[in-house]
């Protein structure tokens, strides 16, 4: 994987985009690509805090494979097919690529599946911390909602967005810290919904879920699919962890702040000693993130009910939506 480098020099095609609030420079010599990238905010050609360099060859693409990652040290290569692979550098912060002209063209793969990847994998590098939760907002105020897997902030994160609250992500939120204190961001990714959703939002009534990059079954829809559209970055100010329970009835209860820290470090990649350096940034975010007043939140009934009552009842919501 050492010698995989894509010559930047013979990739005429550049821009220059805001990803999570850091600076990408992406060269290509496919102008496929360059659109894709260019539904972002477009920037002047500042300081890039890495590069995404794709040389894209003619010829038909061999049949779609399930995507294939493999670290070694400070590298990790993605495969999506043996036309479609990709290195990421974590020490020198580029990625590089070669595909086909079959992938170069579809603007879903770009901005739903390549980039939340790999500001997921190279984020932490230029201090974007992927953090394990939903994220919402009202009056620049942000809330992010976490939980386990099958705990419903999903569904509940939809509901809330469906109430009236602005609608940032649903899975994973990109944290960095500025002076004035933390920031959230959001990719505008897939919204995951589990099977058996569709009997809280009739949109999804015949669709069928289907099996999404972790392996989970799943639908994936976008916000314009259930009614709102999404924001790019807020200022959080309170976690809320979800719980269900049997019943119709809500309850909230602060969290320690050791019980907030040991979930959201429970759901980071170790890295290599190369980058302890940036493993120590993130310590220090996560450690912030940590200090956010937490609660858990814990309700029954439909993530429509959850909401209102997350919305309505409860005193954290209520100073978040004053």
């Amino acid at each position: 994987m050492e010698t995989f480098v894509v010559d930047e020099a013979a990739l005429e095609l550049r821009t220059w985009v805001c990803v999570a609030g850091v600076a990408v420079r992406v060269s290509t010599n496919s102008e496929s690509v360059l659109r894709s990238f260019r539904t972002r905010k477009f920037l002047q050609q500042p300081d890039a805090a890495f590069s995404i360099n794709v040389a894209v060859r003619t010829g038909a693409r061999s049949k779609y494979a399930t995507p294939y990652f493999r670290g070694m040290a400070h590298l990790v290569f993605m495969e999506f097919g043996p036309d479609d692979v990709f290195v990421i550098d974590l020490l020198r912060r580029r990625i590089d690529g070669i595909v086909k002209e079959q992938l170069a063209t579809d603007i879903n793969f770009w901005n739903k599946l390549f980039v939340p990847i790999c500001m997921g994998v190279l984020g932490p590098t230029v201090g974007v911390i992927p953090v394990h939760s939903a994220c919402l907002i009202h009056n620049s105020t942000g809330l992010l909602l976490a939980g386990q897997s099958g705990s419903g902030k999903s569904t509940l994160a939809v509901a809330l967005a469906r109430e009236g609250l602005g609608f940032i992500s649903d899975d994973w939120t990109y944290v960095t810290h500025a002076a004035d204190g933390l920031v959230a961001h959001g990719l505008r990714a897939p919204i995951k919904l589990l099977p058996g959703s569709d009997r809280y939002f009739p949109e999804l009534r015949g669709r069928s879920p289907e099996t999404s990059l972790n392996g989970e079954l799943a639908f994936e829809v976008c916000s314009c699919d259930l009614g709102f559209s999404y924001e790019d970055t807020c200022y959080p100010k309170h976690i809320v962890f979800v719980e269900r329970t049997p019943g119709s009835s809500v309850d909230l209860e602060p969290l320690e702040r050791e019980q907030v820290l040991a979930y959201f470090t429970s759901s980071i990649e170790r890295l290599p000693e190369e980058l302890m350096a940036v493993a120590e940034t993130r310590e220090t975010i996560l450690r912030r993130v940590a200090d956010l007043p937490g609660y858990v939140f814990r309700y029954g009934g439909s993530p429509r009910d959850g909401a209102r009552g997350l919305i309505d009842q409860l005193t954290i919501c209520k100073e978040v939506l004053r």
